[in-house]
């Protein structure tokens, strides 16, 4: 269903833009007044958008007064209209892609990320001077025709809008060359951009509008058909004659309510953070009757025990993790490693549907099995979570996953498996309980030993932590206490 709120907007920027004579071909506007980096936050019910995407937003100068839905939007994406999920998939991973430059209207991007997705959008100001500003112009000009090679880990639109904007700082700075890139990349970790950004400006998501100005507490007219609105979207329904009427009352109403007051609601400063892609993490403990200290190594976005920001306390993104077990009276031994691990436990609400999920590849030691051998996976997920007592710090989910593997001594297995998690977060303190049941499908066997694990993470500082991990089962367990540091 189209979203009449920002519908509304879009006629009246129309109508006062036509009066004025604002237009958005590049080659007529005069020097911009701001320069945006937009980034839309992660969207859980897909696992390529799960670390947000990067755009620019262009402010006119301050003579055109230009309404903030008909600023102008750069948008660098993928030509995906004529293959399949299969390809976009090889094609995302291993090269093949195609991407290009595209401009836009502010309002379609709200509409795509913060109406359809419930995205919050942060808008940070980069300060440029007037011919930095002349050079950008003559940057983008220059690229919206061509055609670029996209992967989605590391020639991304991450890449190429970061590329755009140094090259208008310092015609000589070259695209930085990573294995993976991602927004933080740009945000956080570029030292030329470090000095030229100011406090971000958040639009928020549809979502958190609603929850905040729902028809049950507040009496803005606004709100109130945003509430319905998305209610039937959600439901899948048309309005009855009931409902339909009270929506065209609604829609008489808000044309009568000044835009302003709608804006200071949807509009506020507030700081984006992000949190750097490595850890160390520290920890000594038993494992079998085996005294050692353990060492992990790991690429990771976000997990579960990170503060609720930019990506939600149910969200858990790992590109790559390493984890190193050294004795006394063994060689050092792999204990588990993963390329790639994502989970996703958003759960169904009143103005949203997700489907829990998780995807990962990489190997560990299956203690659920005698000595423990070790074990190469993949395992696609997918399942339900939900929330107790309508709190977000309380939160269930039961996933069923496939997990095609490979097991030293044991051979190839072709396992289901069964996974209970309960997350409770208070906070600093976060605890992570497990419940895990592989049914080995391949040869028909069904052997009861679940694992139970359970983690307790204390936050002293966004970049320390102490944790306590264990994991038990019938044919052994796994104790450690350790510390973990972000760099």
């Amino acid at each position: 269903m189209v979203d009449l709120f920002f519908s509304l907007f879009f006629c009246f920027g129309s109508l006062y833009a036509q009066e004025n004579g604002s237009t958005i071909q590049s080659d007529s506007i005069p020097v911009f007044k701001q320069l945006y980096i937009a980034f839309a936050g992660p969207y859980p019910a897909s696992p390529s958008s799960a670390l947000g995407h990067i755009f620019l937003v262009i402010e006119p100068d301050t003579l055109s007064k230009t309404p903030y839905l008909l600023w102008k939007a750069i948008n660098f994406g993928a030509d995906i209209e004529s293959i399949n999920q299969i390809e976009l998939f090889w094609y995302g991973l291993f090269g093949g892609l195609k991407g290009k430059f595209s401009e836009l209207y502010f309002h379609e991007k709200i509409q795509e990320y913060s109406n359809i997705e419930s995205r919050p959008i942060w808008l940070i100001p980069v300060n440029l001077s007037y011919q930095e500003k002349r050079r950008f112009q003559i940057e983008l000009e220059n690229r919206k025709n061509e055609t670029y090679n996209y992967r989605f880990t590391n020639l991304n639109c991450v890449n190429y809008i970061e590329d755009l904007v140094l090259a208008s700082i310092d015609s000589n700075t070259a695209m930085p060359t990573r294995f993976y890139t991602t927004p933080e990349d740009f945000i956080i970790s570029s030292p030329i951009l470090q000095s030229r950004i100011s406090k971000p400006i958040l639009l928020k998501s549809i979502e958190q509008i609603l929850s905040e100005n729902s028809i049950h507490k507040s009496q803005n007219l606004s709100f109130q058909l945003l509430f319905l609105e998305k209610k039937l979207q959600l439901e899948n329904k048309m309005p009855s004659k009931k409902q339909q009427s009270v929506l065209e009352e609604l829609r008489v109403s808000v044309m009568n309510q000044k835009n302003e007051s709608i804006q200071k609601v949807v509009f506020q400063d507030q700081k984006l953070y992000l949190h750097p892609l490595q850890f160390f993490e520290s920890f000594a403990g038993i494992s079998d009757k085996q005294s050692e200290l353990r060492l992990n190594y790991r690429f990771a976005a976000h997990d579960f025990h990170d503060k609720d920001d930019a990506f939600s306390r149910v969200e858990l993104i790992e590109v790559a993790k390493l984890s190193l077990g050294f004795s006394a009276k063994q060689k050092p031994i792999v204990h588990s490693y993963s390329i790639f691990n994502q989970m996703s436990l958003q759960a169904s609400t009143a103005l949203s549907n997700y489907y829990a999920w998780s995807l990962s590849i990489g190997g560990k030691r299956r203690i659920d099995l005698e000595n423990s051998p070790f074990s190469h996976e993949f395992i696609i997920g997918t399942g339900k979570s939900f929330y107790w007592f309508d709190n977000k710090n309380y939160t269930s989910a039961f996933l069923v996953s496939f997990a095609p593997s490979y097991i030293h001594f044991n051979g190839f297995n072709f396992d289901l498996k069964l996974e209970y998690i309960q997350l409770v977060h208070f906070k600093a303190i976060t605890w992570l309980q497990k419940v895990e049941q592989y049914v080995d499908i391949f040869h028909q066997k069904f052997r009861f030993n679940p694992v139970y694990s359970s983690e307790i993470s204390f936050r002293m500082a966004n970049s320390f932590r102490l944790m306590q991990k264990a994991s038990i089962s019938v044919n052994g367990y796994d104790l450690s206490i350790g510390i973990r540091k972000s760099f």
